[in-house]
């Protein structure tokens, strides 16, 4: 997962501040108001250039994610010492999934057909990560979950994508798989009609939360599997760079 993006520049100089509230008073307070919803709408677009992916698929990017994990972290920390729960227990699951076709849909329809394929996935990760969905009744969450679940891709040019989910358990999850695979196979005959023998497979991993284990850690647990499971796969297949695909349902780490 690459392409982080650059810290935004927080400060201001003493002599900057001092620029602003000489601006700020030759103003009436319509025009004040106005500004105020400006610069609001300025940091707006800011926070969303640094935690998400505007270039294609608007889902989380990898800062948004780890800021969104911490968040977990945070509210699994003040549960446990509300309810005195085992921190850690297996209730946050992790898919990390690999557009493994990304390369070869390039190279055979175009950039376009290659955005298409992306934004597929992006639509169907957010599906399944969402708490309430009418696609998704089969998928039960506990009532005392309180975090929706979360999608989110790895970068720019990253075709990687995560989602987690609280208050889920390995059935739940395996559930969850199943249902974006049939999805996705939907999309791809849909794509088909415009790109002949246009082909959607992922290559995907699936955790939960181990006893103790911070929810980042998880998550980061649950991506360096997915890359040793894609190297290890090409090597049973003798380096063809077209079967590092793994399994239909994901695989269990």
């Amino acid at each position: 997962m690459s392409e982080d993006p650059q810290p935004i520049n927080t400060e201001f100089s003493a002599a900057e501040v001092h620029s602003k509230v000489e601006e700020l008073s030759g103003m009436g307070k319509e025009q004040v108001a106005l500004h105020v919803l400006e610069v609001e709408f300025e940091n707006m677009k800011l926070r969303r250039q640094a935690y998400y992916d505007t270039a294609l698929t608007f889902l989380l990017n990898k800062t948004g994610l780890i800021e969104e994990l911490d968040a977990i972290e945070v509210s699994s920390e003040k549960s446990v010492q509300v309810e005195g729960e085992q921190r850690g227990s297996s209730d946050i699951g992790y898919i990390v999934a690999d557009a493994v076709d990304l390369h070869l849909v390039n190279n055979t329809y175009g950039q376009d057909a290659g955005d298409l394929y992306l934004l597929d996935i992006a639509s169907t990760a957010s599906l399944i990560a969402r708490r309430e969905n009418d696609l998704v009744t089969t998928v039960k969450i506990p009532s005392s979950a309180s975090r929706p679940g979360i999608a989110a891709r790895g970068g720019a040019r990253s075709d990687e994508f995560v989602v987690v989910n609280s208050g889920v358990d390995r059935e739940g999850l395996d559930e969850r798989v199943g249902i974006w695979e049939r999805i996705l196979k939907e999309r791809e005959t849909e794509a088909q009609k415009r790109y002949p023998g246009i082909k959607y497979s992922l290559s995907i991993v699936k955790t939960l939360r181990r006893p103790g284990e911070k929810v980042t850690d998880g998550f980061v647990r649950a991506m360096s599997s997915l890359h040793i499971a894609k190297e290890e796969r090409k090597s049973r297949e003798g380096q063809d760079q077209t079967k590092d695909e793994l399994p239909a349902g994901g695989i269990w780490v």
